[in-house]
């Protein structure tokens, strides 16, 4: 039994040890360990958060951090992150031998068995985590074993894996506010411009479709919750008002689930006279739906991006990942979203479990359709990125079936993401093809208006010009063959210090 009461909360770095991720990506906002933080504070605990992607001393302060505390919670997510998560864990177990380490996130919500077998873990919590966690505080405070409590898998005294039943989720309107105040912000708050200020905000959790590539419906087993309207406007209030925010980013996984909901918060951004932009994330069909009114509130509540997931320019595919869309609806969304003023993001994806000719032709017309979306509406960008088999998602058994070999430890799974070939079907020819297209030539002759800032003009002007001369004309023809000025351009990087391949990406986050 402990006399303490705190208790350290772990976010590893997503992007640690990632170099293809974009050279000026913001440090991510760790969301995970906040939500845990509200109910512990609540509850008479003092949490201490540690983010790694913000950290100086990053070891010192986890000593110190650790001393005295009740357990020690981390957050991982499959891919990167898992390497900060087992790093620190190791050095948690060797540091403080008796400390309690529990393990909560998506990778240990999908494969917690095997997150167990590690011996720096001690337990796992699935799903939401918020109740769960606060529960295992308590116990493990007292003195007492994790037996019988929901949602929990844990190793008793002989070292089986012991299974208890699930917990089902709490509503998110009954959850304290995240306490922010926890976290060094300012190291946080993404700065895009001079002066800009951008914070991230989650108002709901879940998702209740079924895309095939997706662990969503697993993790939190296709159940939506959303924060109330009200609870929402008043803490996003207090957060502009605080740090001073021009911008804040919905991080839901679908933000507009519920229209009802999401018209309810947009009008009270306007009468609460925030005068601030946002950005979410919607479907395609979403989009679809919304009337004139809708979209005049989006504009007028500052919204100036939406992030859609259009996944893939492939009638088969569409229908094989259950994304319940049209390839002609793409098109119309983006159509919709000049219109109105809205830029964004259309994600795409290739490099589906199919055979050789089905893939060449599916990634064909993913590319064209990526393509097609620019040529529609230069403000949206069209990043491409490959089919990554996650376990739990609907896909995952059939990857395995057409011959992916699954990481079988942890450790393996820190080498998993969107941004690496993991699959034996797609072949570097074929990588090299979807990156020339979708970060270089794409961006270059449709370019937005951060391109042209940024490239446009001054001493790049010219350069760039002759860049886009030749872009163009290979979009045009769909002939990408012989691409000297592309081997060139990623030399030119490499000799500036820039180890990026995506070469456009700083100017194309």
């Amino acid at each position: 039994m402990s006399n303490s009461k705190k208790v350290v909360l772990f976010f590893p770095d997503p992007v640690r040890g990632n170099d293809k991720a974009p050279a000026a990506a913001s440090p991510g906002f760790p969301m995970a360990i906040l939500a845990l933080a509200g109910p512990l504070r609540e509850a008479g605990y003092e949490p201490v958060l540690i983010y790694e992607g913000i950290e100086d001393d990053l070891e010192a302060r986890f000593r110190e951090a650790c001393e005295d505390a009740i357990c020690l919670g981390i957050s991982s997510m499959t891919g990167n992150q898992l390497r900060g998560a087992i790093e620190y864990s190791r050095f948690a177990r060797r540091t403080f031998p008796e400390l309690p380490i529990i393990w909560g996130g998506y990778h240990p919500s999908i494969m917690p068995e095997q997150t167990l077998a590690e011996p720096y873990v001690d337990a796992v919590v699935r799903g939401q985590g918020e109740m769960t966690f606060l529960e295992v505080v308590g116990r493990l405070e007292a003195g007492r074993d994790l037996a019988g409590v929901p949602g929990v898998l844990f190793l008793d005294a002989a070292g089986k894996v012991i299974v208890n039943a699930p917990r089902s989720p709490a509503a998110l309107s009954d959850m304290p506010p995240f306490p922010y105040e926890l976290l060094d912000i300012e190291k946080i708050i993404v700065r895009n411009s001079p002066g800009f200020r951008s914070l991230q905000y989650l108002s709901s959790t879940g998702c209740p479709f079924n895309c095939g590539f997706c662990a969503e419906p697993l993790v939190n087993n296709r159940k939506w919750l959303g924060r109330a309207p009200e609870q929402v406007i008043r803490e996003i209030a207090g957060l502009v008002a605080k740090y001073r925010l021009d911008h804040i980013t919905f991080i839901d996984p679908n933000f507009f689930v519920s229209l009802k909901r999401s018209q309810e918060i947009l009008q009270g951004i306007l009468e609460a006279g925030l005068d601030i932009e946002w950005s979410a994330v919607a479907r395609v069909d979403q989009v679809l739906k919304f009337d004139d009114n809708l979209w005049k509130l989006i504009r007028d509540s500052g919204c100036r991006s939406l992030g859609v997931g259009a996944e893939s320019g492939s009638p088969e595919i569409l229908s094989m990942i259950d994304k319940r869309i049209t390839v002609d609806e793409i098109y119309e969304c983006s159509r919709r979203m000049k219109a109105n003023g809205i830029g964004g993001i259309f994600s795409f994806m290739v490099g589906f479990p199919v055979d050789r000719d089905s893939r060449r032709q599916e990634m064909l017309r993913t590319v064209t359709a990526a393509k097609q979306v620019k040529s529609i509406f230069a403000e949206i960008k069209t990043p491409i990125c490959y089919y990554a088999p996650y376990p739990g998602s609907p896909l995952f058994p059939y990857a395995l079936k057409k011959g992916f070999d699954a990481p079988a430890t942890l450790e393996a799974w820190s080498d998993f993401g969107f941004t690496n070939v993991n699959t034996p079907w797609v072949s570097a020819a074929e990588k090299d093809f979807i990156e020339r297209c979708s970060t270089f030539y794409f961006p270059i002759a449709y370019p937005d208006q951060r391109v042209l800032n940024n490239l446009g003009s001054g001493l790049m002007r010219l350069p760039f010009a002759a860049m886009q001369a030749i872009a163009s004309a290979r979009v045009a023809r769909d002939n990408y063959s012989l691409p000297v000025e592309w081997r060139l351009a990623k030399l030119a990087a490499r000799l500036m210090g820039n180890n990026d391949p995506f070469l456009i990406s700083q100017f194309y986050s």
